[in-house]
């Protein structure tokens, strides 16, 4: 019998030269709430306890650089100010990365959350990247189907994106994720048919288009069912209505310094692309200030209400349908 000859193998030879540092990779880990008790009909998901302390035990045994956790969480939340601060000034961070990652997790404010990870970014010499997620927090069977709670926090990212462009903020998901972990409802549905949310952020951006000069961000307040996104231009005072349920609204918190006494306003269905005016009047002052609507306003969806900061008209965007 011809003997076989191998070939050559094409596996580079081993790298030699000094050890740089070692890590270890740590991704999907779970564990049961009691050591003996566990919820899943697999005998294997039982061990799932030990296995964790076994694998943490062998990354501490082995003392690595650094450890890299993967998981569904990505980023510094607003608690972990602190945490990331000393973290940056204690390693050099600052003078060897470009930015920080945050995430803004569904029960928190983007309007608050956005401008402290900005404010610490900027604290530090660096950019911020923003991560505002539209899927539960913590479980992954949550599903999460509510158009108007999604278009309420993508108007909220859209106007943070509008008045800090030196940041990147992006929307987790696009898409509709129908099946398997973390369910949830997107911008557009599996079929690319727009959502509330991509609806609203269309015409919300038709709206900023037509803006000249910096947005200025108000603190965020609440009426009646709604909340309340204010922010101020050079020539106009705007309000975006979010909306928790359908509501009817008489009268807004609406700081309006250098405002006339009374007169009429834009909203913008921004559902619909609709822009309606409506008579107002100005009522109370100082951290009383609000505008009262001469008929009730209702908001199903977002919309955006602007009135003048002084004697001129306000122009209404053109792009979107006046009525």
């Amino acid at each position: 019998m011809t003997p076989t000859i191998s070939e050559p193998s094409t596996r580079p030879a081993r790298i030699r030269g000094k050890l740089l540092f070692t890590f270890a990779a740590i991704a999907d880990t779970h564990v049961n709430e009691d050591e003996r008790i566990s919820t899943s009909p697999f005998p294997s998901t039982a061990l799932t306890t030990a296995r964790a302390r076994y694998a943490f035990a062998a990354v501490n045994a082995s003392r690595p650089a650094f450890v890299v956790n993967y998981g569904v969480h990505h980023g510094f939340a607003a608690q972990d100010a602190e945490p990331a601060k000393e973290l940056a000034e204690a390693c050099g961070l600052a003078s060897a990365i470009d930015g920080l990652v945050f995430r803004i997790v569904r029960e928190g404010s983007g309007w608050d959350e956005i401008a402290a990870a900005r404010a610490l970014a900027a604290s530090l010499g660096m950019n911020a990247t923003v991560t505002v997620r539209l899927a539960a927090t913590e479980s992954p069977a949550e599903a999460q189907r509510d158009d108007r709670e999604h278009a309420n926090r993508v108007a909220e990212a859209a106007l943070a994106a509008a008045a800090y462009p030196e940041m990147d903020i992006f929307i987790d998901t696009v898409a509709d994720i129908d099946r398997g972990y973390f369910v949830r409802n997107g911008l557009v549905d599996r079929r690319y048919n727009l959502r509330l949310a991509a609806a609203g952020v269309m015409h919300l951006n038709e709206a900023l288009a037509r803006i000249e000069g910096d947005l200025t961000l108000r603190p965020k307040s609440a009426v009646a069912g709604c909340r309340l996104a204010t922010f101020r231009t050079p020539d106009a005072h705007h309000a975006v209505i979010l909306p928790d349920r359908a509501s009817m609204l008489a009268e807004i918190a609406l700081p309006a310094s250098g405002a006339n006494a009374a007169g009429k306003g834009a909203v913008a269905q921004l559902d619909s692309g609709v822009v309606a005016r409506i008579p107002w009047r100005r009522r109370g002052a100082g951290s009383e200030a609000g505008i009262r609507f001469a008929r009730p306003l209702q908001c199903d969806a977002p919309a955006l209400f602007s009135i003048p900061a002084g004697g001129t008209a306000l122009q209404a965007p053109s792009v979107l349908r006046i009525v």
